[in-house]
């Protein structure tokens, strides 16, 4: 029989006050990296996955409240609800992944997810759902408005901060895998038909599966939201939240910022009253992409030799 002092040791170790803090975090806001972890607590990484390794009756007692905290390959954390038997508790559930605003210089890149069981995903097809690029804004909005009779929607928002990292340092393509992967187990479904980002749809659905892990099936194609309803569905989901982040951004920013995109004149008109003459770029704006940069090689910071009689 195990001693008193073993035993609240045992219930201890979850209950470690930075611990408690990223396992609230994760319960409230879903997947995440530890990167992100990182930089919301002010920690090393080193710390935060000392936090996230507790000891076999710690880890027992979190598996009796029915979630085990998976730590996946390349940092990608996901909550993953099991049945009593240990096998996933919707056994017939399928989702779709899209993304909108990868593209944008200004605010966010929103992944999204529809989720729903399989015997549901014909339902999409009475809503008239398509690629949300081929709906106007109205009918957009009417269709999102029925999704959630249907089945579950999901999206994560990545600031800019984020994006400009995962440029430095690795590529947007390993950070939507990343995020892609973490809404995939969030939804807890055995198969998963995404738009791929990378070139080669495969290699990328591939390399889905592997970092899911659980057995869970990837559909990987380009052109998925034209060609699969869920996936539409899910591309929906995206663009009608994206949207709607771009209207808080121009309430916050309180100046014209166009649609986002550098195509937009109101947008490049932007760029450069931020990024010109070592401008300090706003939080919003995405100071990676090369629309930024040309702004700042063109019109560098002038130094005090240039204001010299």
């Amino acid at each position: 029989m195990p001693r008193a002092a073993d035993s609240a040791a045992v219930f201890a170790a979850p209950g470690e006050p930075h611990r408690l803090r990223i396992v609230r975090q994760l319960s409230d806001h879903g997947p995440t990296s530890v990167r992100r972890l990182t930089d919301s607590f002010g920690i090393s990484r080193q710390a935060v996955s000392k936090h996230l390794r507790v000891g076999p009756g710690a880890r027992a007692a979190a598996a009796s409240a029915g979630t085990f905290g998976v730590r996946r390959p390349e940092g990608c954390l996901s909550r993953h609800p099991r049945g009593p038997s240990g096998s996933p508790t919707s056994a017939e559930r399928v989702v779709g992944i899209d993304e909108a605003g990868r593209g944008s210089v200004l605010g966010p890149l929103v992944v999204a997810a529809f989720c729903c069981p399989e015997d549901r995903v014909e339902s999409l097809r009475d809503t008239g759902v398509r690629d949300s690029k081929l709906l106007s804004p109205e009918r957009r909005d009417r269709v999102y408005s029925q999704l959630g009779d249907i089945g579950e929607l999901t999206s994560v928002a990545l600031p800019p901060r984020t994006i400009d990292r995962y440029v430095r340092w690795g590529g947007l393509n390993e950070l939507e895998l990343e995020t892609f992967a973490g809404l995939i187990a969030r939804c807890a479904a055995t198969v998963a038909y995404v738009d791929a980002c990378d070139p080669n749809a495969e290699r990328f659905g591939r390399r889905l599966e592997t970092l899911v892990g659980n057995g869970t099936r990837v559909i990987s194609r380009h052109k998925a939201d034209r060609d699969f309803p869920i996936v539409s569905a899910a591309s929906v989901v995206a663009k009608v939240r994206r949207d709607a982040a771009m209207d808080r951004l121009r309430t916050r920013a309180g100046e014209s910022i166009g649609c986002g995109y550098a195509h937009d004149p109101e947008t490049q008109a932007c760029v450069e009253r931020h990024a010109r003459d070592g401008g300090r770029v706003p939080p919003w704006m995405r100071r990676s992409w090369e629309t930024v940069q040309r702004v700042k090689r063109a019109h560098p910071a002038r130094t005090l030799d240039a204001y010299s009689p």
